[in-house]
């Protein structure tokens, strides 16, 4: 089985540039999901199992780094009929997401916003009730300073269950911001977990799973 090191995934985290990342993202976009399968990377199925157990059914969901779709159709697989909306700073990857389809024909994602909330797009506000995100909160990528942001957007009593890679979790101290969050009572963190993105005999890279509420009010 190949791993991800001979597809050069280090250089995803190697860019500070945003139009960098995006370009490396629009130029991966048409292989990308062979490409994870290939690798067994298994997180937006371990990420979408573990929101499907917090997702009541009525919810309106944001995926925040959706790249493809893989996470949004994964949990629509296990859940049937959900509202999610995709958001990405790539644009080919936006539009592989939009080519996924439920068993009934109907697309998995209803909507997408175009933005790159590592140079400080929001999320629009008040709109959204779940939020989910795999490989998103990663080395280049996003880290607790952009995700304290997107609280002030979410819904109050909103649900949030995202991956950060575990050492970035650490050296971005992640921690320390969930901490602050949740001393100002903006949420609360329900469970953090630690699992492997890889189901690969070759490789293995770690990552923390947060489940938290939102309580704004």
């Amino acid at each position: 089985m190949k791993t991800p090191d001979d597809y050069s995934i280090n250089t995803a985290y190697s860019y500070s540039d945003s139009k960098e990342l995006a370009d490396y993202y629009d130029d991966s976009a048409g292989g990308y999901d062979e490409y994870a399968e290939s690798v067994g990377y298994v997180l937006p199925h371990i990420v979408a199992k573990k929101a499907a157990q917090l997702i009541h059914g009525d919810e309106l969901i944001i995926d925040i780094g959706c790249g493809t779709g893989i996470l949004g159709a994964e949990l629509d697989s296990i859940k049937n009929g959900l509202h999610i909306h995709g958001l990405d700073m790539s644009s080919k990857m936006i539009v592989q997401a939009y080519m996924k389809k439920r068993h009934d024909g109907n697309r998995c994602y209803k909507l997408f916003h175009y933005l790159d909330l590592a140079s400080g797009d929001i999320v629009p506000e008040n709109q959204y009730s779940f939020m989910v995100s795999s490989g998103t909160f990663t080395t280049g990528h996003l880290d607790g300073v952009h995700f304290s942001k997107m609280v002030s957007s979410m819904k109050d009593e909103s649900i949030a269950v995202f991956s950060v890679k575990s050492d970035h979790f650490d050296k971005s101290r992640f921690m320390d911001e969930l901490v602050n969050l949740e001393n100002r009572r903006l949420v609360k963190v329900l469970e953090i977990t630690e699992v492997d993105s890889y189901k690969n005999a070759e490789y293995s890279a770690m990552s923390k799973i947060v489940s938290l509420k939102i309580t704004k009010n």
